[in-house]
């Protein structure tokens, strides 16, 4: 009996997949409480990974009314890492506004950014 076979959901890609559901299950959430706050800001920052590839980092600060509780908080959810290939503030919108377009949040309801290390991002003066 020395090959009998023990199953077992322990390998890394049922981890990986039981990551990758929580995950899209937390956005998921994180996103309709975006809708139903309606008005939103985003926080942006860009750096490499360990292979040099750019990625940015996007934030949404919002207001979570919570009726059953009766609580207003003021929450900020990290969405994820986004690839950048042009780290121009043309690049950067474009990666930006597309995600946006992905998470089905409206880009008219956005009433902030903020930017950290944005040298690219000020103005010419």
């Amino acid at each position: 009996m020395d090959d009998e076979l023990n199953v077992h959901y322990l390998g890394h890609n049922i981890q990986n997949e039981l990551i990758g559901l929580l995950t899209h299950q937390i956005r998921s959430e994180i996103i309709e409480k975006i809708k139903q706050a309606k008005y939103y800001s985003i926080i942006l920052d860009c750096t490499p990974d360990i292979s040099h590839q750019e990625q940015m980092s996007i934030i949404v600060r919002y207001v979570d009314v919570n009726l059953n509780y009766n609580t207003v908080a003021v929450e900020l959810s990290f969405l994820g890492f986004l690839i950048v290939d042009d780290t121009t503030s043309k690049g950067l919108f474009d990666v930006t506004l597309e995600e946006l377009k992905s998470l089905g949040l409206n880009v008219n309801n956005m009433c902030g950014q903020g930017y950290d290390n944005g040298s690219n991002m000020k103005g010419k003066h």
